[in-house]
Parts: C-alpha cells; structure tokens; sequence
C-alpha cells in the first residue's frame, strides 16, 4: 500500500489525474491508502492504476467515462462517484456557495 500512497502524494497537484481526487478524500476523511481502497472495493495495484488514470472531465459524458473507470478496474461505481463528485466542488464547500 506505501507505493500507491506514494503515487497518490506523488501526483496530487495533477488535476487531470485521478491521483488528485484520491488526494482530496484522503486529506478530508483523514484516512489510509487502505482504508480508501476498501472504501473503493480495490486493493493496491487497482488503487495505483486507478491514481494514473485520467480524471473525467465535466460535461455530458462525464457519468459515462466514471462508470467506465469504475466497471474497468472492478471498482464500486457509487463510491468513486461521490468521491469525485466531492472533489470537483471542494471550493462551493470552503467559501459556502
């Protein structure tokens, strides 16, 4: 699990990487690159391919390319949902828009 924590920190200021999402929850949640793989239903090798792989970007497709990700590296849709939905709004919650 220390190699994919390490890519997570690694990569954290890449907003086109899903590493900065995963940085995100794991800075909110104060949790493990444990605890966030079973919170994803992975285990360290998908966590670190999942960190690597392009974040979708908003728009129409945007449901469709999570799913994608999610059905592709075997991962629970519902919790990567949220966990992006939640990083693409971090500022609505610090400035309370």
């Amino acid at each position: 699990m220390q190699a994919a924590t390490y890519l997570i920190n690694a990569m954290h200021d890449h907003p086109d990487r899903m590493a900065s999402a995963l940085w995100l929850w794991l800075q909110q949640h104060q949790q493990s690159a444990r605890q966030l793989a079973d919170h994803l239903g992975c285990d360290a090798a998908t966590l670190e391919r999942l960190a690597l792989a392009a974040r979708p970007q908003p728009g129409a497709d945007w449901e469709v390319d999570v799913e994608i990700i999610a059905i592709s590296l075997r991962i629970r849709h519902d919790a990567l949902r949220a966990l992006l939905a939640a990083a693409d709004r971090p500022r609505e919650r610090e400035f309370g828009a």
